[in-house]
C-alpha cells in the first residue's frame, strides 16, 4: 500500500466537512500519536493552528505543536480510549483515558477532554485539553 492509499484510511481529504469525517480526523490524532506517527499527525494541524494546554504557554503553530509531540516523553506503550467524538458544525469535543508505560515500568492513567475547530479546509484551527487531576 502506497502512503497516499494509507492517508486516505486514517483520516477523509482535506476540505470534507461532513460531522462524521470531522469526528475520524479526531479519531485518527489519537491513534497517530499512540503510534509515533508524529509527521502524520502534525498534518492534520492548519499551518497557524493553536494547541492550548493547563500550565503550558500556548504551541502557535503546526511546527510548535510538532516539536512538542517530538520531545514527550517516551512512552513504551501509550493508548488513548475515547468516549463518542461530539461534533458541531466546526467544532469538535471528545474525553477519554490515556494509558501509558514509562520505560521504568511505570503505568500511567489521565483522563482528558479535548476540544477542536475546523477550517475550511478541514484541518485543526484550534486544539485546547484539560486534564483531570485532583486539587492542589
Amino acid at each position: 500500500m502506497n502512503p497516499t492509499d494509507n492517508e486516505q484510511e486514517v483520516f477523509p481529504a482535506v476540505g470534507t466537512d461532513s460531522s462524521a469525517d470531522r469526528a475520524q480526523r479526531v479519531r485518527a490524532i489519537y491513534q497517530l500519536v499512540d503510534d509515533n506517527d508524529i509527521d502524520a499527525a502534525i498534518a492534520l494541524f492548519a499551518d497557524d493552528a493553536e494547541y492550548h494546554r493547563p500550565g503550558q504557554d500556548p504551541l502557535l503553530g503546526a511546527a510548535a505543536i510538532g516539536a512538542f509531540y517530538r520531545s514527550g516523553p517516551p512512552f513504551t506503550k501509550a493508548e488513548h480510549v475515547l468516549s463518542p467524538v461530539l461534533v458541531t458544525g466546526d467544532e469538535a469535543a471528545v474525553r477519554g483515558v490515556f494509558h501509558a508505560t514509562l520505560p521504568d515500568g511505570t503505568e500511567i492513567e489521565v483522563r482528558f477532554a479535548d476540544f477542536f475547530t475546523f477550517d475550511a479546509d478541514n484541518r485543526f484551527t484550534y486544539r485546547e485539553s484539560y486534564f483531570f487531576a485532583p486539587p492542589g
